[in-house]
């Protein structure tokens, strides 16, 4: 009876450190998210804070050109809107290539975690591209692009649903299957394009 009360006492505590373990790794996780979104609200709040210097220098900007050249409000704001718009684009730029880069510093890392091939055989066919996560219990992607023959469609939404049922009755999703990933974690999109015009869907 002692030997199966320490069993017991021994897998009790295995079972609590294993408990401890997933909570520490819950922990880091949510600890990484919390610092992304607030990488993310700074940003935003940068952004705010420079449309409000902006908005407010205009108005001093505006007042001066109404005292010094008699010009007239709408007159200044259009002259006003000449003279600071190079500089609002450079700003704006800076912003967006930092938002750019940090964007893909996270696409590099979630890279890693990922597998992506294309045109190769599943199902009844061949499909374009397959994101494939190299963790089973991760989100597969299938990716099937159409460009819209108004000859064959009427729309791009129509080519869009074109390409998704293609990708269900080629039955594209068999390979993914096949590997242990299950199928409500396989997304799949239909991309239509026409011209510079895309959809997604």
């Amino acid at each position: 009876l002692d030997k199966e009360i320490r069993e017991r006492r021994a897998e009790i505590q295995r079972n609590e450190h294993r408990i401890l373990q997933k909570e520490e790794n819950l922990d880091k996780k949510l600890d990484a998210i919390e610092k992304r979104e607030a990488g993310f609200a700074a940003k935003e709040a940068e952004i705010n804070k420079q449309k409000a210097e902006v908005a407010k220098l205009n108005q001093q900007r505006v007042q001066e050109l109404e005292r010094i050249s008699g010009l007239t409000s709408e007159q200044a704001k259009d002259y006003l809107l000449k003279t600071v718009e190079e500089d609002v684009k450079l700003d704006t730029a800076k912003l967006i290539k930092e938002l750019e880069n940090k964007a893909k510093e996270e696409a590099s890392k979630k890279a890693k975690d990922y597998v992506v091939t294309s045109n190769r055989e599943s199902g009844f066919g061949r499909y374009d591209v397959v994101i494939e996560p190299k963790d089973v219990n991760g989100k597969a992607f299938i990716l099937e692009f159409k460009v819209f023959n108004p000859n064959r469609e009427a729309s791009l939404e129509e080519a869009v649903q074109n390409a998704l049922t293609q990708i269900k009755e080629k039955n594209y999703a068999a390979n993914l299957i096949a590997k242990g990933i299950k199928e409500e974690n396989i997304r799949e999109y239909g991309f239509a394009f026409e011209g510079k015009k895309v959809l997604i869907g």
